[in-house]
């Protein structure tokens, strides 16, 4: 009888350990996770800034905030579209076209919108007359 009750107390040792290894494991994994989620946060953030700055129309500051993020990251759709929203209203068209190419190859879902501004550029410039030397016809 003592044989089974020491067996008996040996089990539920190796049990609370078990539920204290997974308790240890849960603490830890949600440690990581929030970790995660601060390091998701800060990238959703930087994501938002050429938003931000267009709604604030702080062109200067969006230029350069997104020429220096799509060096390390080209097809960011997201400085893209909004860098080459900045270049079109500073009547950059030319870059602002080749920009809104760029996305439509690299956002689908913007392919219909870049594919429109790519139209009103190519109609502007189609409708402006021809630079003249300074001189009237003769």
């Amino acid at each position: 009888m003592e044989d089974r009750l020491d067996l008996i107390v040996a089990q539920n040792w190796a049990l609370i350990g078990l539920l204290l290894t997974v308790v240890a494991m849960s603490i830890f994994c949600g440690v990581l996770n929030l970790r995660n989620m601060q390091a998701n946060r800060r990238r959703n953030d930087d994501e938002n800034k050429p938003e931000e700055l267009w709604d604030k129309d702080d062109l200067s500051t969006l230029l350069a905030l997104t020429e220096e993020t799509l060096e390390k990251h080209p097809n960011r759709w997201n400085d893209l579209h909004y860098r080459a929203l900045a270049l079109r209203k500073l009547g950059r068209n030319s870059e602002a076209r080749q920009l809104f190419e760029h996305v439509a190859n690299v956002e689908p879902m913007l392919a219909e919108a870049a594919k429109t501004y790519i139209t009103a550029i190519d109609d502007e410039s189609s409708a402006k007359p021809a630079p003249t030397s300074g001189r009237s016809p003769p």
